[in-house]
């Protein structure tokens, strides 16, 4: 006979590998079990008795490690909205797309803010966790804000060459061209030409040079002054105006005639162009 024990609702539960039948023959004690795929499963006939099987329960459950009810339950076609929708809650996604905190800059655009709600409602269908969604949201923000960046740091390296091959074609009458630029600007530019342009001559400096060469012309023609005749700064010239001047002053007769009147003054004034020239 094999060895039982009562509960206190009455229930009997063998505790011995074997029962008893009316004819004496030993049973196991998973021939008491009602269903019969639970009484003929290998995984269970293996145990001797309802201790060992019980024991391998709680022996399966610490090798998980973890309780029933954190256990994730895969559904077994892609197409189970529902199934995976449960999965994706217990990872952490929100009920609602409003659930994702995206923070968007004070100044956001119009257009960031369509598209931050666009990829809230994205990854709410796509069932990204909370913290993963958010985590993709800061990561983009800061591609976004390093291309910015690096955009801004090419645009400043780039405006500062220009000017700095400006100030090598005008020498010290840079600034004086400048103004000048401005004013040709002023006088004939459309208002977004002026806008682009005016005092941003570094940010085109071949079409500054234009301008430039555009202005001598001009003046040449009496239509407006030549660089260092304007705006009280006389004797600023460019490199080649004073190139230019210095010829002029080389034709002169008095350069070469030094009982000339002039010679001194006339040799002064080459030195001095060719000074500017340099």
């Amino acid at each position: 006979m094999s060895e039982t024990t009562t509960t206190e609702t009455g229930t009997t539960t063998p505790l011995s590998s074997t029962t008893t039948d009316t004819g004496g023959a030993e049973k196991p004690f998973y021939e008491t079990f009602a269903k019969e795929a639970v009484r003929t499963s290998p995984a269970v006939q293996r145990y001797k008795t309802v201790e060992d099987l019980a024991e391998g329960y709680v022996s399966l459950e610490k090798r998980f490690g973890i309780e029933p009810e954190r256990r994730l339950d895969l559904p077994n076609s892609p197409d189970d909205k529902e199934g995976w929708a449960a999965v994706w809650k217990k990872l952490g996604a929100p009920d609602k797309a409003e659930g994702y905190a995206f923070e968007l800059a004070k100044d956001a655009s119009d257009a960031d803010k369509a598209l931050v709600s666009d990829f809230q409602k994205t990854a709410h269908d796509m069932g990204m966790p909370k913290a993963m969604a958010e985590g993709a949201m800061k990561w983009w923000d800061g591609q976004v804000k390093a291309a910015v960046d690096a955009q801004a740091a090419a645009f400043e390296s780039a405006r500062a060459t220009g000017e700095a091959a400006l100030r090598k074609e005008w020498g010290e009458a840079f600034d004086q061209r400048g103004r000048e630029i401005g004013k040709l600007l002023a006088d004939y530019a459309t208002p977004t030409l002026k806008a682009e342009l005016d005092g941003k001559l570094g940010n085109h400096p071949e079409l500054s040079m234009f301008f430039g060469k555009l202005i001598d012309r001009m003046a040449e023609g009496g239509a407006t002054p030549r660089s260092g005749e304007a705006a009280g700064d006389v004797g600023k010239l460019t490199p080649a105006q004073a190139a230019g001047e210095a010829r002029k002053m080389e034709a002169h007769p008095a350069f070469r005639d030094k009982s000339h009147a002039e010679h001194n003054a006339i040799v002064a004034k080459r030195s001095e162009y060719l000074a500017q020239a340099s």
